[in-house]
């Protein structure tokens, strides 16, 4: 479950202050550079760190192929975030939205159709209803449109502070292998030479941020390997579970 959609400079700021509180880094001097310089560059225990964050995604196992799983989500989340969009221009208070889809892939041409009839089931169900102190679950099953949805739910609160959303996904929930950070590393590593023109080190932040295409269900055994890097440090961000783990490396 997320709120509305944060650009991405302002989510790598939010996933750095949250490695900064786990691992109390007491960063200062926190800056968001463009490129060709790191995401985060920050000065920790007297040093000018570059800070490069990539997320993890568990079909990612190849050197710049790309995440499928990362695109269908990113889909799914443009329908609920323009369908939301839709809804506050008639509905005032806010509301959490899940929705759960029929196929794993959707079209680009069915962005629009998808999220104009999932904000006229929302306002349809919600027109009647005023802020509340109670939950309030209204759930629409067997929907009968035409257009790859098969059941949405939504709650009411007047104890929200801005609207939620979450695709629903369903799917095996594989182990981190040590390929997924092979490649991540593949994939940034060529960046340090030029990271290293700017700063004193540079680390990356490999990030599990959940949902179905960035969960794992063990990461034990990838991250007792040792990998080879130039990175001066990775860390890895499990965001559901609130925890760093350091993955060691050797030049």
């Amino acid at each position: 479950m997320q709120p509305l959609r944060r650009p991405q400079k302002e989510k790598e700021w939010m996933l750095f202050q949250r490695l900064n509180e786990l691992l109390n880094l007491r960063a200062s001097n926190i800056s968001q550079p463009k490129p060709p310089q790191p995401d985060i560059l920050a000065t920790i225990n007297n040093k000018h760190v570059g800070i490069e964050i990539s997320e993890l995604y568990s079909d990612n196992r190849e050197q710049s192929k790309g995440s499928r799983l990362a695109r269908n989500q990113s889909i799914r989340e443009k329908v609920l975030e323009l369908a939301i969009r839709r809804v506050e221009q008639t509905i005032d208070f806010h509301f959490e939205l899940h929705v759960s889809f029929d196929r794993n892939e959707i079209l680009d041409s069915e962005i629009q159709p998808l999220s104009i009839e999932i904000a006229k089931i929302i306002i349809s169900k919600l027109s009647n209803v005023t802020s509340t102190d109670e939950w309030i679950i209204i759930k629409h099953d067997n929907l009968n449109y035409n257009i790859n949805l098969s059941r949405i739910y939504i709650y009411v609160s007047n104890k929200l502070s801005r609207h939620y959303y979450s695709p629903v996904a369903a799917g095996q929930v594989p182990h981190l292998s040590e390929q997924n950070i092979k490649t991540a590393i593949a994939n940034k590593e060529p960046k340090i030479s030029k990271y290293s023109e700017h700063c004193d080190e540079v680390w990356l932040l490999l990030v599990e941020l959940g949902g179905i295409a960035s969960a794992f269900d063990n990461v034990t055994e990838a991250t007792r390997t040792m990998y080879q890097s130039e990175f001066n440090r990775i860390c890895l961000l499990r965001s559901f579970y609130d925890e760093v783990l350091e993955i060691k490396t050797c030049d």
